[in-house]
């Protein structure tokens, strides 16, 4: 239990780091002259970061009875706000590959990121949306559908791109792309 208290913790901090680096990108792309884009990817995250703060501050609270009750039944009302944490992870997940494909746009649209790299970066993002989506649609057609799991192999993946740090990911890699480019000196200025 104590392990799922810290990463819990961990997914917390998370959130917050995400939301704030993406902020930090997004007065950037203004500054660089992108408005639409990066306003689009950025209303997505200000959605999805209080999501992901209230799905992980509801699953440490849940933790952290169940530790101290030395059960693994959920009393009904942590059962309660644990399917409402999961919705609002599904939410909080399909947001931030939304605003990942928004900020990839953004960055080919200032040139800070190659058309390939950024086509690459918008379809993986709107390919992870396709899959949350799908898992969400099974997980909330019927009240006997599991929230966490799936039933059917179409939602697998879906299933695997809401794992909490999952949407993160592609946020982080654009993170990497764009450290990378700037430690490059520009090929005009090597001459």
């Amino acid at each position: 239990m104590a392990e799922n208290q810290a990463r819990y913790v961990l997914l917390l901090l998370g959130a917050i780091a995400t939301v704030c680096a993406l902020i930090v990108l997004r007065e950037a792309l203004a500054q660089a002259g992108e408005r639409f884009h990066s306003t689009l990817g950025f209303a997505a995250i200000l959605i999805a970061s209080p999501l992901y703060v209230l799905f992980t501050a509801m699953q440490l609270l849940e933790y952290r009875v169940l530790e101290s009750v030395a059960s693994e039944d959920l009393p009904p009302e942590l059962a309660l706000m644990d399917e409402l944490s999961l919705i609002l992870l599904f939410f909080g997940a399909g947001l931030t590959y939304l605003a990942t494909a928004a900020f990839a746009v953004a960055l080919e649209r200032v040139h800070w990121i190659g058309r390939t790299a950024s086509r690459v970066y918008l379809t993986l993002s709107l390919l992870a949306v396709a899959g949350v989506g799908l898992r969400v649609t099974e997980a909330l057609t019927s009240a006997q559908s599991p929230l966490w799991g799936y039933e059917h192999w179409t939602s697998l993946p879906g299933f695997i791109l809401m794992i909490p740090a999952m949407p993160w990911v592609m946020p982080c890699l654009l993170g990497f792309t764009l450290l990378r480019l700037a430690g490059e000196e520009p090929a005009h200025e090597a001459a």
